[in-house]
């Protein structure tokens, strides 16, 4: 049995994933989940390879649920991970996914956790190679789509660090970038939204820890916030990547459960 109910971050065939809608669910239902979500990128004009196609939600929408008629012994739920800086308009869904993979500047949208040119270039051209004033606009973006979209669950809050690695561009302790971080998080507080423990990047060896660090994750414990844990994954087998390491991590810091979607209905299960 898994040691959490559900994943509900993942990507398939329909945006940027390597297994089809019934793989994946197939393969939670083999390591014993109870449920799974699917959630693949909405469409975006920045990454039309990687997102459903213009004018294809609905059909994604409905190969879900019939993909839920076709499985009856594991719950199956309709997600989507939708775009900050092009929030798509969706409907039907069990829940969605807010996350920001790009900052807007100068009519171009500048991807922030892909390549390190493309992140020197945003920072030199927007912020006068500042990293620390670029995390903060990032976390700013964050803080505004938990208050005017409110989705459900915050991706991946600080992706912004996938690129870092050995504080190449910033430090994550500074009292600037922890400030950023707080306007962030008490925006997602007063928005009532779960943030997910995301072990994706470990998965694909982009890192060694989860989204968000283990101090993030401390002060969203001291402010009630509730989390729920998820791999993000884009391969069938990735589903429950890390799992045990992140109930581990979470008892250690202080959580006594995570968030979870349940017999139609997000639930705090105890860890």
């Amino acid at each position: 049995m898994s040691i959490f109910l559900t994943n509900l971050h993942t990507h398939t065939t329909f945006s940027d994933g390597k297994n089809s809608i019934d793989e994946t669910i197939l393969a939670a239902k083999d390591r014993g989940f109870a449920g799974v979500g699917i959630s693949d990128h909405t469409y975006t004009p920045m990454y039309t390879n990687g997102s459903i196609k213009q004018g294809m939600f609905g059909e994604y929408l409905a190969e879900v649920r019939a993909a839920k008629s076709r499985h009856p012994a594991i719950e199956v739920y309709a997600g989507a991970e939708n775009e900050y800086c092009w929030w798509e308009p969706v409907y039907g869904l069990d829940y969605v996914i807010g996350s920001a993979h790009y900052i807007p500047h100068g009519g171009e949208y500048h991807c922030i956790d892909f390549m390190p040119e493309m992140l020197e270039t945003l920072a030199r051209e927007a912020f006068g190679g500042d990293y620390t004033k670029l995390a903060r606009r990032y976390y700013e973006m964050i803080a505004d789509m938990a208050l005017s979209r409110k989705p459900e669950i915050i991706g991946h809050l600080d992706i912004i660090v996938k690129l870092n690695g050995g504080g190449k561009y910033f430090d994550t302790g500074s009292k600037e970038y922890l400030a950023a971080v707080k306007t962030a998080l008490d925006a997602i507080a007063r928005a009532d939204s779960i943030i997910e423990v995301n072990t994706g990047a470990m998965a694909r060896g982009y890192t060694a820890q989860p989204y968000p660090e283990r101090h993030i994750l401390q002060e969203i414990l001291s402010l009630g916030i509730p989390v729920t844990v998820a791999s993000d994954s884009h391969r069938a087998e990735d589903l429950d990547y890390a799992f045990g390491d992140m109930k581990a991590l979470l008892a250690d810091i202080g959580f006594k459960s995570t968030r979870q979607l349940t017999a139609g209905r997000f639930t705090d299960i105890g860890l």
